[in-house]
């Protein structure tokens, strides 16, 4: 793709308002910080055209959708630095992008402001492999960093299906968590360090992966989950995990959650080789049936399947037929789909890797993203249920999620009244349940209204003191979380 450059040419500010769009013409704080910007960033960072910008204002969903004058991609820190004062300098506000897959429209600009996008910013993805560790750039894709990984017989503990556009820095930004949750931990789990340039225009001075570092307050965690009101991270140093010689799933039915949870808490009391525990609703199978053209193997009635993946370096083949056979009743063994090899456990994996595309090819969802106790997943699926009952078949609900961290997707498909309305009772009752009303994907723009069902106002209070502390005047982000 050509970028049509801005204000790098320029020779006077006359000639500048010749050639930038009409927009930009009438803004003078854009015209003033593009002219600041021009003379540090390289040919190829500014860019004013309307079409070219497009992409970047529509979150994945399709359903948030902003505006922009302008777009900016530096490809360095330093490049960060300059746009981040020259921000501050000009009065003009900055929404951070990475790989603009938010699910919470936390990627967006809501009100015109200057796209920040990061995705040029990826030279750096270096691993070492006598120290598990990675330092990559914030611009560098999951999907680039596992390859690069993967040299080493190593992996990032955090994985995502929509790998191949997520960010790193995006990644870190959200706390993103994924698959691989209960076994490794969120991105908290995995950044060890990073660089970030501030909202008031300073910057981090290192970022050096010390596996023990207890020398004060330690930065990096603030920033990880801050969905980018605090700093703009640029670089990260990240745990990496090796990979298991063997690997095993099993794909098994149950006709009641609290029927799955209490297999799962079995299974986790008999190893610790799991890597991951995921359910899917019957809905969303039938969902990627109809999108696929495929037809589920399991013939025998059901509500939810889990997905139970066993990762060792062992033989987790035998490892999982002893769990399965220690733990379920003979019509259960026989309706249970194995995995033991790369196309099986690849043809499992699709199941659940599917639901996101094949849920997208309905319509635009409305994607809440929940976490409760464990322990209340089975009330909080039987109230959603009594929820869409009472809409008289004008909701569709498409759920899937984590049972292990006891996260579930909830996709709502129906009229745009309808889905407030049911977005509403959801967010109460997960609050009635102790529960999140986001587990990984953030506040971003689309949940603010709801933060203080789960948060006390003093917390809220802490919080935006926290942000007027390292982004004063909100520079970035101005519209994220708060």
């Amino acid at each position: 793709m050509h970028f049509r450059i801005v204000c790098a040419m320029f020779a006077s500010l006359r000639t500048a308002r010749a050639r930038c769009n009409l927009d930009l013409v009438t803004n003078p704080s854009l015209i003033k910080f593009i002219e600041t910007i021009s003379a540090k960033l390289d040919e190829g960072a500014i860019v004013d055209d309307p079409e070219l910008i497009s992409p970047f204002t529509t979150d994945w969903t399709q359903r948030v959708k902003g505006n922009s004058d302008l777009l900016v991609r530096p490809k360095d820190h330093q490049g960060v630095v300059d746009v981040v004062k020259a921000a501050i300098q000009c009065r003009v506000k900055l929404q951070i992008q990475g790989g603009n897959t938010s699910l919470s429209g936390g990627s967006v600009p809501q009100a015109g402001e200057v796209l920040l996008s990061l995705s040029r910013l990826n030279s750096r993805c270096e691993v070492d492999p006598d120290t598990l560790m990675a330092k990559v750039d914030a611009g560098v894709t999951l999907e680039r960093l596992q390859r690069e990984a993967m040299k080493y017989h190593l992996m990032p503990g955090v994985d995502l299906a929509s790998r191949g556009s997520a960010t790193i820095g995006g990644m870190a930004a959200t706390n993103a968590g994924g698959l691989h949750v209960l076994r490794y931990g969120s991105m908290r789990s995995s950044v060890v360090s990073l660089r970030c340039v501030w909202g008031d225009g300073t910057e981090s001075p290192r970022n050096i992966p010390l596996a023990k570092d207890n020398s004060g307050i330690s930065f990096s965690p603030l920033v990880v989950g801050s969905e980018g009101t605090l700093a703009v991270i640029t670089e990260l140093s990240l745990r990496l995990v090796p990979v298991s010689a063997s690997r095993a799933v099993a794909v098994v039915p149950f006709m009641w959650i609290p029927e799955a949870v209490s297999f799962a808490g079995k299974v986790r009391r008999m190893t610790d080789s799991i890597s991951a525990i995921e359910m899917i609703s019957k809905r969303a199978i039938r969902v990627v049936e109809e999108s696929k053209g495929v037809i589920f193997p399991i013939k025998d009635p059901f509500e939810i399947v889990l997905l139970l993946e066993i990762a060792s370096n062992g033989n987790a083949s035998n490892e999982l037929t002893e769990i399965l056979d220690g733990s379920l009743d003979e019509s259960q063994s026989q309706s249970t789909l194995l995995g033991m090899d790369g196309g099986t456990l690849a043809g499992l994996w699709f199941w659940r890797e599917s639901i996101t595309e094949a849920i997208q090819r309905r319509g635009e969802p409305l994607k809440l993203d929940l976490s409760v106790p464990i322990a209340a997943l089975g009330e909080l699926w039987q109230s959603i249920d009594t929820i869409q009952k009472g809409l008289a078949g004008r909701l569709e609900v498409v759920r899937f999620g984590h049972l292990g961290d006891g996260n579930i997707h909830v996709n709502l498909l129906g009229a745009e009244d309808i889905l407030k309305r049911a977005e509403v009772e959801i967010y109460q009752l997960v609050a009635g349940l102790d529960g999140s009303i986001t587990a990984e994907h953030g506040i971003g723009t689309l949940k603010k209204e709801f933060l203080q069902l789960v948060r006390t106002e003093r917390e809220l209070a802490r919080m935006r003191e926290l942000i007027e502390i390292f982004n004063p005047g909100r520079t970035l982000n101005p519209n994220v979380l708060l």
